[in-house]
């Protein structure tokens, strides 16, 4: 196999579409650090390669260890009967492209490597970004692995909330050059909320095949669909009660509501998992690959995988907007 190919597939192995959900929040605090200070671009540049490493190499773990405890055979056979949508997890291994041991000797190796530019960083900045590291390690480690399973437990969806928000973002803040302060945590919390609920619409998704798998996500915490629907709806507005909190205590700048305008959006998520519906509309935003998701039926995933992660993009593009501008 070529030297490209072989890439192509590691980075297919890593699920590398989902590095988005950390590059995003990384930038945005990194655009946000540059309004207080002058940013350090090279400890930046090698704390974003760091984090696109790391992120690879916790969803190669993932599925190494939902492949040896037989998860992935379960939602295979759970595939097969039309009860979930096709999807390729862990193809590499059906296919015997790969081994098992091979992807956790490579996961192993990739974190060395995110730690190492981790502990280089904190040599500049402090030992703060190595406690972030560490604990965000530990986090991405035993999201799946025994004996914690942190997704097996309905932990998952919390874990990417800390992770993706103040973990990763107050780790690129302190390595832009800024210092920790009231203003990174709460936007790092509200980010943190609102990669979470992509996670949530995921798992929200697969609410019948976990409970066949036994898997305990964390809408399943909640017994019923409705339930689960109304926490989604609960976490944007916990998210928008601390922008509001922002706002009227001069942290965030007043032009910071025109992200309100997003709700009429998050709205119609949240009714559209009640619903079979499976059209696009202009509205939604970007949907990748339409024709392709629909040859794998899996439409009425996609379109609110899409919609979510549409709704932080949206939100960050906006409120960066009105920061720069106004703050």
């Amino acid at each position: 196999m070529k030297i490209i190919e072989r890439l192509k597939l590691w980075f297919e192995i890593g699920r590398g579409f989902t590095t988005p959900l950390s590059i995003l929040p990384y930038i945005f605090a990194v655009i946000l650090a540059a309004k207080h200070c002058k940013i350090d671009f090279l400890l930046s540049f090698l704390g974003l390669i760091g984090i696109f490493i790391a992120h690879l190499s916790v969803n190669m773990l993932d599925d190494y260890f939902d492949w040896k405890k037989g998860a992935v055979a379960t939602y295979k056979n759970l595939e097969k009967q039309g009860l979930v949508p096709e999807n390729n997890k862990c193809f590499y291994f059906e296919q015997n492209l790969v081994s098992p041991k091979s992807v956790f000797i490579v996961a192993a190796l990739m974190s060395t490597i995110a730690f190492l530019i981790g502990m280089f960083i904190a040599s500049k900045v402090g030992v703060s970004v190595i406690v972030i590291a560490l604990i965000t390690a530990l986090l991405g480690f035993f999201y799946s692995a025994s004996p914690i399973k942190l997704s097996y437990r309905g932990l998952g969806e919390p874990v990417i909330a800390f992770i993706f928000g103040p973990l990763l973002m107050t780790g690129a803040y302190i390595t832009a050059g800024a210092h920790i302060d009231k203003f990174i945590l709460l936007i790092s919390a509200i980010t943190g909320l609102l990669v979470m609920n992509i996670g949530y619409v995921h798992a929200l998704s697969d609410f019948d095949s976990d409970l066949k798998t036994g898997k305990k996500s964390f809408p399943g915490l909640f017994k019923t669909k409705d339930n689960a629907i109304f926490v989604l709806a609960l976490i944007y507005i916990i998210a928008y009660v601390i922008l509001s909190y922002g706002i009227f205590a001069k942290i965030f700048p007043l032009a910071s509501i025109t992200t309100f305008i997003l709700l009429p959006k998050i709205f119609a998520l949240v009714n559209l998992m009640k619903k079979p519906d499976i059209q696009p509309k202009w509205w939604m935003g970007p949907l990748e690959n339409w024709e392709q998701v629909k040859k794998q039926r899996a439409e009425w995933f996609m379109l609110r995988i899409c919609l979510s992660r549409n709704i932080v993009t949206d939100f960050v593009i906006l409120f960066s907007i009105s920061y720069y501008l106004f703050g």
